[in-house]
């Protein structure tokens, strides 16, 4: 018994695996999307890049874990039922109970891991991923200025560089400054100078050597040069947003939430938010077992070996199953159900199909 057991085993996880890594790749390409122009505009280090996407990564495993477990299931039983091993097992006396036992034992355990990872590892990640990003979207004088360009989000200001040195030394610079009541900047221009940046009053400050500052007079069509050995000017950032996220549900361990579920008054409506988020991430872990239920029988039946087949019926059931996780919260939103069936309703829907289909298979 002990070799079926690891042949149902091994031909459970190579599917299981490149689902995956699959699924996880097309979701965490979206996501890198949607912060393309700030890894981009950043010139982000490799390291910093690499943290960041690892960290999505892994918190993406909470929905891809369960979802890849059952094109797993599918793939692998619908192949060993059209080549007619299911029922050469059953024939050789082997009841369906033990021909799915190995696949309960792998569904219990990813449970085990999905549970340990939504209460412990995910939410660390998420919030790692969540910093590292506002890290990226502060002001930075190292990765806001470059040469050869003109800048522009300071103020009223747009400032271009020439050749920019070590220790904040600059060379051959020019400012224009959009000046109320006059068509054309005023223009400063200078040999040399020095930067620097004061996160607290966002200020990127240069005193300029050797200026020259062509000032707006009179009628908007005559400048006024006044000739400057040293000339300091100040540059307000603080048009951008600075604000320092704050932890929210999602980011909390099961310790830190049972806490906060026990100092939040449940009068509050903080408190329905806090157990609904303990609720649905244990759902999400569980649904592994739900998608053992239900993929197994509906793979035993299937009658094409075909993997399109197989893939085609785990993602009708996995976009189901998405809506209603939608559904579910969209009606504990509106406070219509009790929180915890808000955030088991996927699970006993899909689970209460899968209980009939096993018993079917079970009768047959």
């Amino acid at each position: 018994m002990r070799l079926l057991y690891r042949y149902i085993i091994s031909e459970l996880l190579t599917p299981f695996l490149l689902s995956l890594t699959v699924l996880t790749s097309i979701i965490l390409m979206t996501k890198i999307l949607n912060i393309a122009d700030l890894l981009l505009d950043k010139n982000v280090k490799p390291q910093t890049l690499f943290e960041v996407t690892g960290s999505i990564a892994l918190y993406l495993l909470g929905i891809t874990l369960p979802l890849a477990f059952l094109i797993s299931i599918l793939i692998c039983f619908s192949r060993l039922s059209n080549e007619n091993e299911i029922l050469a097992l059953r024939g050789g006396g082997i009841n369906i109970s033990k021909i799915a036992f190995p696949v309960f034992l792998m569904g219990s355990v990813l449970f085990g891991l999905s549970y340990y990872l939504h209460g412990e590892i995910l939410p660390r990640a998420d919030w790692k991923s969540v910093m590292a990003i506002y890290d990226l979207s502060q002001f930075s004088p190292s990765t806001f200025l470059q040469e050869k360009v003109w800048m522009e989000g300071l103020g009223n200001s747009s400032i271009y560089i020439k050749n920019i040195q070590e220790n904040n030394h600059v060379k051959n610079i020019a400012i224009r400054q959009v000046i109320p009541g006059y068509s054309i900047p005023r223009e400063i221009l200078a040999d040399s100078g020095k930067y620097s940046y004061d996160p607290q009053t966002q200020k990127l400050s240069f005193i300029l050597y050797d200026a020259h500052v062509d000032q707006p007079a009179g009628d908007s069509k005559r400048f006024l040069r006044i000739d400057c050995k040293t000339y300091s000017l100040a540059l307000s950032v603080t048009d951008k947003d600075f604000s320092k996220p704050k932890k929210r549900a999602y980011h909390l361990t099961f310790n830190e939430l049972d806490s906060q579920i026990s100092e939040t008054p449940k009068n509050q409506i903080d408190y329905r938010y806090l157990v609904y988020e303990k609720h649905s991430r244990i759902a999400l872990a569980f649904a592994s077992l739900v998608f053992f239920m239900l993929g197994f029988p509906l793979s035993v039946r299937l009658q094409s070996s075909a993997k399109s087949a197989s893939l085609t019926i785990g993602s009708v059931l996995g976009l189901l199953w998405y809506i209603l996780l939608l559904l579910g919260k969209g009606l504990f939103i509106k406070e219509h159900l009790p929180v915890p069936i808000c955030a088991w309703l996927p699970n006993m829907i899909m689970g209460t199909a899968g209980v009939i289909l096993m018993r079917r298979i079970w009768i047959s």
